[in-house]
């Protein structure tokens, strides 16, 4: 393996890894139809902003009926892209990987084709550009509340 998140990770180990639930949920993540794509990644950034419930009900219901998925389906597409985004987060394995390193490594592993590969290609580099460039600020200013502000996690007297 190439990239640091199929071999730094339960991807590249077959002993480990569940390789059922991952296809799935990159299936329904290659479904995303081409043309919906910068669409798909608006929802991704939109969906990793801080939301009610309500919100996110609302917002993947509008989502996949502007695709013409099942909520459920766009819900295993969020799945695997939310994990992709954590991994390309700043000081974690995919930080630094390039996208079609990425594709090329998951074709060879059987978990997608070289059919959808510049689909994934496509979806990768924006899943990367939405952590590394567009919420970076409010990733860094989580991390500063975080350490400024703990949170009260109980009280008692």
């Amino acid at each position: 393996m190439r990239s640091n998140l199929c071999s730094k990770n339960e991807l590249g180990r077959d002993d480990t890894f569940k390789k059922e639930p991952f296809t799935r949920d990159m299936a329904a993540l290659l479904s995303v139809q081409p043309s919906n794509i910068p669409a798909f990644l608006d929802f991704m950034k939109q969906r990793l902003l801080p939301k009610t419930a309500s919100e996110v009900t609302d917002l993947e219901e509008k989502t996949a009926t502007a695709f013409g998925m099942e909520r459920r389906t766009l819900s295993h597409a969020y799945d695997v892209a939310y994990w992709c985004v954590s991994q390309f987060a700043p000081e974690h394995d995919a930080e630094s990987d390039d996208p079609s390193t990425i594709a090329d490594d998951l074709i060879a592993l059987g978990l997608t084709d070289e059919k959808t590969k510049e689909s994934l290609i496509t979806i990768l580099a924006g899943l990367k550009q939405i952590i590394q460039r567009d919420l970076l600020f409010e990733l860094r200013k989580a991390a500063v509340l975080g350490k400024c502000f703990p949170k009260l996690l109980g009280a008692s007297s």
